[in-house]
């Protein structure tokens, strides 16, 4: 289902996903044959606890680098462009390689927010994700920058500073 939001369209992707993931699966040559025989499609999320006190559990894309939410976008909206986009890159679908994901996660809650120039941004609980780009694997360094900036738990909950 595609609908629009604030001038921008949210395709309601859980299908096109699961679809496009299958194919992108097939051409990568990566075997996710179950037990049982029947082909498992590859997700887009992983899931690393923090280093810090906190030890929350937190979303990260398929390859581990940490996602984030930005507290000036509305929901289903992606507001960060331009010079921000730079510093904070959308998480764009598809950009990833399929890999096994966390199956405690909502995948009714994924959804793809249209950018200006037609790109797909991935978000979960309608909230639009990013990377920062100071960021290694499992090694947040853009959480609450400038304040606005947030990791997110896997009820889609932002985490709150350290």
């Amino acid at each position: 289902m595609i609908c629009r939001t604030s001038g921008r369209t949210v395709v309601h992707a859980v299908a096109i996903a699961m679809a496009a993931m299958m194919v992108l699966t097939a051409c990568s040559g990566t075997d996710r044959t179950a037990a049982s025989g029947a082909r498992q499609p590859p997700a887009l999320f992983s899931t690393f606890i923090t280093g810090d006190a906190r030890q929350v559990e937190v979303l990260a894309d398929n390859e581990g680098r940490p996602v984030y939410t930005y507290e000036g976008d509305g929901l289903l909206e992606a507001t960060c462009v331009d010079s921000c986009a730079v510093t904070f890159p959308p998480f764009l679908f598809p950009d990833i390689q399929p890999s096994a994901g966390d199956n405690r996660l909502d995948p009714g809650a994924i959804n793809l927010i249209e950018r200006d120039g037609g790109d797909q941004q991935v978000s979960y609980k309608d909230r639009a994700l990013y990377y920062f780009s100071g960021d290694d694997l499992r090694e947040p360094r853009g959480e609450c920058s400038g304040g606005r900036w947030r990791l997110m738990d896997l009820d889609g909950n932002r985490v709150p500073c350290p």
